[in-house]
């Protein structure tokens, strides 16, 4: 008992890291770009990278040797920083309280008596004419594990099942998430001025596919670009 008890809180007290001190930027509502020093969250679920879920929800910015200052989605737009070699960014989204409680089977925040949308920062995959956000939504799951007949436990294990969404935002629209089902017909009116797409694509692809769209639309976009300045 006391051996899975112990084993237990060492796989907890391992899993998140110390943060790391790190420079980057973010953009302000009003569209101000601010250099700083950041406090990321590490973890061992990401091989030591930043913690992705924890920047999700809030961004830790210096403001002097030790003090920093939190910043929630929809406080600031967007933020940059690079971490082992690797730039990461993150944008404001919004994710609509009805959807997220239909896919998760829980209550998003209630304020005043009303439900409210959730406001995270979703990691930037691709820029471009249409930029691709990374979203990753949560369900915590527990139970109480066996040790046989004859035996009871009062420690109870949980885990975490993950579900991974692409979000999509074109020009200076809203970033939309990209719901798992009917995701063909959301998705295909992003990419309706692109005639080699419109022509040659089957629309009945896997929802990873989204990502290589976009890449593909991103750079038909380019060479658009230059053949109209040319």
């Amino acid at each position: 008992m006391k051996q899975l008890l112990f084993t237990l809180l060492f796989i907890a007290s391992i899993t998140h890291l110390s943060a790391k001190k790190v420079d980057g930027f973010y953009i302000t509502l009003e569209n101000d770009t601010v250099y700083c020093k950041m406090k990321i969250p590490t973890s061992l679920r990401y091989k030591g990278g930043p913690d992705m879920f924890k920047l999700q929800d809030e961004l830790k910015v210096y403001i002097n040797k030790k003090d920093t200052k939190e910043y929630k989605p929809g406080q600031i737009k967007h933020f940059s920083f690079e971490l082992k070699g690797r730039t990461y960014a993150f944008t404001h989204i919004v994710i609509n309280y009805s959807g997220y409680m239909e896919r998760t089977g829980s209550l998003p925040p209630i304020s005043n008596d009303k439900l409210e949308d959730l406001n995270k920062f979703a990691q930037v995959f691709e820029s471009g004419n249409i930029n691709l956000l990374y979203y990753r939504e949560a369900t915590y799951h527990s139970h109480a594990p066996s040790m046989g007949q004859g035996f009871s436990i009062i420690v109870s294990a949980s885990y975490r099942q993950t579900k991974y969404y692409y979000c999509l935002q074109k020009n200076d629209e809203s970033p939309v998430l990209v719901e798992h089902k009917n995701y063909q017909e959301m998705v295909k009116p992003y990419f309706h001025d692109c005639p080699q797409l419109q022509k040659s694509m089957d629309w009945n692809f896997p929802y990873t596919y989204i990502r290589d769209l976009v890449i593909y639309y991103n750079k038909w976009g380019l060479i658009m670009k230059q053949l109209m300045n040319n």
